[in-house]
């Protein structure tokens, strides 16, 4: 989302169902560059229509892309969500409606109206507490946007990431991402 990035030694004949994000990426706009290593860039992002049916993993993922892109995205193959760490339909739609990003659910779609204007300057001192839903895939998708926001996130967890990606808040952080741990 925010302007450049090199993955080394990356697998592209890889055939994890994450792969597809590369996908999406191309959907979306982004420019991408493959050779030894994959160098994403960032262009317009523009809205996408995607079945997620064989990678639900990347729902979160993709839904926080879909709400910084222009116009209406849907993402299709919404039905097995309810059955991964969290219900992750449901997740992604609390934490969308307190950070009053637009959405609809229908019966087998998600469809969200992106608006590049979600991303900037953070507007001012209010802070918008959102839930990782004691998930992992939840927790860093919603940090990812945090960064972007154009408001202020705190996310409410118990280092659900750590259950897939250990080291997630260093590498977060030495790409720029801003954590500030507290306790309740």
């Amino acid at each position: 989302l925010g302007g450049k990035i090199t993955f080394n030694n990356l697998n592209i004949d890889s055939k994890q169902p994450d792969a597809a994000i590369l996908e999406v990426l191309k959907m979306v706009g982004a420019e991408i560059l493959i050779d030894k290593n994959i160098t994403i860039k960032r262009n317009e992002l523009k809205g996408f229509d995607f079945d997620i049916s064989n990678c639900p993993d990347l729902f979160p993922s993709i839904s926080i892309l879909a709400s910084f892109c222009e116009g209406k995205s849907r993402i299709y193959g919404i039905k097995r969500l309810k059955y991964k760490e969290s219900d992750r339909l449901n997740s992604v739609v609390e934490n969308f409606a307190k950070a009053k990003i637009k959405f609809e659910v229908e019966k087998d779609y998600f469809t969200i109206y992106g608006n590049p204007n979600y991303i900037g300057k953070k507007a001012d001192d209010e802070i918008i507490t959102l839930s990782s839903f004691s998930d992992h895939r939840i927790f860093m998708a919603f940090s990812i946007f945090g960064c972007f926001f154009n408001k202020n996130i705190e996310i409410v967890d118990n280092f659900s990431y750590k259950k897939s990606y250990e080291n997630f808040l260093n590498d977060f952080i030495s790409l720029g991402g801003k954590i500030e741990e507290r306790d309740e």
